[in-house]
């Protein structure tokens, strides 16, 4: 009865409770034997996509792998315990365990980093971890209570982060808060706005799509970065809402102009998070949608990242093999040149692919950069698919571009992201005489 009063009966860690009263021991030992007492804070990455995408059964055998793997990174002078979902707590004491903290936490990342396999099926994820010490003399809840928002800080940083606490980051973690309640009664109200960044043929000078982009006005902040507000949205879950209600905007968007401009083949380009694909109503809210606004399916490409796909490859496969079926077509987006997105290009109905802005850096000097670039083109070439290079901002980057034969590409060169009445000056009715135009005019 003990054990189970104070074991998580599916990892076989200690609870929340026991690793409560181990730190308050802890900490009431300190005044005869003062020494910084201290939690990390682990919460897993992307593990809400592998439980919605396959399966609480799947999850929850993850979660006992991950107990496992927790265990054995640890030393003797911790305590691991499974604090509730996926967060995990570890109780770290100096004067029992050999590990620092900060090599504690790279043992801790280097061992959820390798594959799990589940079932047969290969899932991988990473952790973010929040460490805070007894320093600042706090109780136990406050103690964990600042973990937890070191570990929100290190989510925000992006994947694979440990971040130590400090006061200032409680300021923060209340603005991340306010954001979320901001962000769901947008959503709610409809007051986000799409904008569009035209994708250049570089053979013809003609824009061959638009990559929509969601932006967010906030009553007395102004513009919100969406590094920001994104990063919210697929924490949250409300990353769902949100891209469904850009994915109506823009259909109905394409209605307009399709009326308007009958010719026209401009193509839309919308981004799917990991969160998305995996949702279990995604792609019927897709289909509602192209129905209720009368939008063309083979009007949208549909971009993703490395990381949407690996969240579950064989998901994110049917779900493209199902837009592709719809008549959309599919963008790997953030392209590098690894064994995985090589294999993806093999294995998934992908018809074009981005290339990561980050080679665009050095572009128009002699380096490896051109190489890989130069690379990515003959693939695509060979293989038929589209190449879009991303981040362009300077003429030598776009001479550079054209020489290598590389079919599209994006960026501040060409234009920002901008509202539909803008982007329509570029449209129509002559592009020729535009910034674009001249640019492309200049470079042949």
């Amino acid at each position: 009865m003990h054990y189970q009063a104070t074991h998580d009966a599916l990892t076989g860690l200690p609870n929340r409770d026991h690793a409560r009263n181990h730190l308050r021991l802890l900490l009431e030992s300190n005044d005869a034997d003062p020494r910084p007492i201290s939690v990390l804070f682990v919460d897993l990455d992307p593990f809400k996509v592998v439980n919605d995408s396959r399966g609480h059964q799947v999850g929850d055998e993850l979660l006992r792998d991950v107990g496992r793997r927790l265990r054995s990174a640890i030393d003797d002078g911790a305590l691991c315990a499974r604090f509730g979902g996926d967060e995990f707590i570890v109780v770290h004491d100096p004067s029992a365990s050999s590990l620092r903290l900060g090599e504690l936490a790279a043992a801790i990342h280097r061992t959820l980093a390798q594959p799990f396999t589940v079932f047969d099926q290969r899932v991988d994820v990473s952790c973010s971890i929040g460490i805070a010490s007894s320093h600042l003399l706090v109780d136990t809840d406050e103690l964990i209570s600042n973990a937890d928002v070191a570990m929100y800080r290190s989510k925000s940083q992006g994947r694979s982060y440990t971040t130590f606490y400090s006061p200032a980051m409680r300021i923060g973690l209340e603005e991340r808060e306010a954001l979320e309640c901001s962000l769901r009664s947008a959503i709610e109200q409809r007051s986000v706005d799409v904008h569009f960044q035209p994708i250049i043929e570089l053979a013809t000078g003609s824009i061959r799509s638009v990559e929509t982009l969601a932006r967010w006005n906030l009553a007395g902040k102004g513009p919100v970065r969406p590094s920001e507000f994104i990063l919210v949205a697929e924490e949250t879950g409300l990353i769902v809402p949100l891209g469904r209600l850009i994915f109506e905007m823009v259909s109905r968007q394409q209605v307009r102009w399709q009326s308007a401009h009958p010719d026209s083949e401009l193509r839309f380009s919308v981004n799917v998070s990991a969160r998305e694909l995996a949702h279990s109503d995604w792609l019927s809210g897709i289909k509602r949608i192209l129905e209720e606004t009368g939008a063309e399916a083979s009007g949208f490409t549909f971009e993703l990242t490395e990381t949407a796909l690996s969240s579950n490859i064989s998901l994110a496969s049917l779900r493209l093999q199902q837009l592709r079926d719809l008549g959309a077509e599919i963008a790997l987006d953030d392209f590098e040149t690894g064994y995985c997105s090589l294999t993806y290009l093999r294995e998934m109905p992908i018809d074009t692919v981005k290339i990561d802005h980050s080679f665009m850096g050095e572009l128009d000097t002699e380096d490896l950069d051109n190489n890989i670039i130069a690379l990515v083109i003959a693939l695509g070439r060979s293989l038929d698919i589209t190449v879009v290079a991303e981040g362009v901002e300077t003429e030598a980057q776009l001479a550079m571009l054209r020489s290598m034969g590389c079919d599209q590409a994006q960026g501040f060169l060409f234009a920002l992201p901008q509202n539909a009445a803008a982007i329509e000056q570029l449209l129509w009715p002559e592009f020729d005489e535009s910034t674009i135009g001249k640019l492309l005019g200049d470079q042949s």
